[in-house]
């Protein structure tokens, strides 16, 4: 993947334009495309609208096109330290970045290690009982189209 950014001098470099091209071949294979429109704020240039474009890579094909429009905004509000902490459901993994270490989130809300490279067993409970729930069901269509077969035959 190569990108290349398009800025404007004139607005204090802002990025106006952003491509990203699949493969080495920079110009060509264009894979996605954001133009960015800008208001001039008192304190700065601020994003107004985005137009998110993706290509089919080695075509001019549009894949898909997006525009986002900003509809209000704050500078600098005031926020309370809970509004950035999640709240995690049971089963779920979390990661404490300074410790580097992953963890389930147990239904107390407890948490355990786990290692996220390692493929999680207590998902897998439902794999025997499926396996078992289907193999059932085909030998009794099967079963069933078999008794009905010979019925056809018998007169």
């Amino acid at each position: 993947m190569n990108d290349i950014y398009w800025v404007d001098p004139s607005r204090d470099s802002v990025i106006v334009r952003w491509e990203r091209y699949a493969g080495q071949n920079v110009g060509r294979n264009l894979w996605a495309q954001i133009d960015i429109q800008y208001e001039n704020a008192t304190f700065g240039w601020l994003p107004r609208s985005w137009r998110i474009t993706h290509y089919v890579p080695g075509e001019d094909t549009i894949q898909k096109a997006e525009e986002l429009l900003v509809s209000s905004f704050e500078i600098n509000p005031a926020l309370e330290v809970g509004q950035f902490q999640a709240d995690p459901s049971p089963g779920q993994i979390v990661e404490d970045v300074g410790k580097k270490k992953f963890y389930r989130v147990k239904g107390d809300g407890s948490l355990f290690e786990v290692d996220p490279t390692q493929k999680d067993e207590a998902n897998r409970n439902w794999f025997l009982p499926l396996t078992i729930i289907v193999t059932v069901l085909v030998i009794v269509i099967v079963g069933i189209g078999y008794y009905r077969r010979k019925q056809m035959e018998q007169k």
